[in-house]
């Protein structure tokens, strides 16, 4: 019973991380009622106040209290700083890159974001790769090449212009997502192991809204598009 429960909560997340693109397509480029910017604030302005409400609902011993938020963010003010960065890169670049290019193929190329782990981690924190895991990267990057060039592929049309189309671009973006992502994840490992989990997930995702907000509302708004 409680493999399923398991095994069900990671069905529920990757069901979760894949609706992502296709969301963000019918919001940014069917609707046209958000840009890149305000749909990546809202996302993850959301996920915070989630969070909120999971650490209200917890014991007092296991709620992070005002002095834990201060202390953390003084002590890893730079790590967090790093770290929102990249967090904020995955949703906008993903969130443009859907402008540009399918559902399908950003959500792929978000999620390979896990066989470039490996490699991130061996040339950040020193991991040692094993063999399967070099097979895997390798294949990965196979993967990638055929999925962000596929039109290219299919008519051999390799010219400077071809690789500078609507479609690349927007598979490049989609790239570009998903290794932020890996990025972040190895520097939660190289950063905060000793860390609640929970807890500087909702300082990344509370500095990323605060630096995502400026931006959204005020900064590009609606005047932003990524053209070649």
């Amino acid at each position: 019973m409680k493999n399923t429960l398991h095994y069900l909560k990671v069905g529920v997340i990757v069901f979760g991380w894949a609706l992502a693109p296709v969301i963000g397509e019918y919001i940014i480029d069917q609707t046209k009622q958000l840009s890149p910017f305000q749909l990546s604030f809202i996302r993850y302005f959301l996920a915070a106040l989630t969070l909120v409400v999971i650490f209200f609902f917890k014991s007092r011993e296991k709620r992070p209290s005002k002095q834990d938020l201060v202390k953390t963010v003084k002590e890893k003010w730079h790590f967090l700083f790093i770290t929102s960065v990249f967090v904020s890169l995955m949703p906008i670049c993903l969130f443009f890159a859907v402008k540009k290019t399918t559902a399908s193929s950003s959500s792929f190329l978000l999620n390979i974001n896990v066989a470039f782990i490996p490699l991130i981690a061996f040339v950040l924190v020193k991991e040692k790769i094993k063999r399967n895991q070099i097979i895997g990267v390798s294949v990965t990057i196979i993967g990638s090449f055929l999925v962000i060039f596929n039109n290219e592929i299919k008519s051999l049309d390799f010219s400077l212009s071809s690789f500078s189309s609507s479609t690349v671009v927007g598979n490049l973006l989609a790239l570009i997502s998903g290794l932020s992502w890996a990025i972040y994840t190895v520097l939660l490992k190289k950063f905060y192991t000793e860390d609640d989990p929970l807890f500087i997930t909702f300082l990344n995702l509370l500095l990323s809204s605060i630096f995502l907000f400026p931006i959204a509302f005020f900064i590009f708004s609606f005047s932003v598009s990524i053209t070649f």
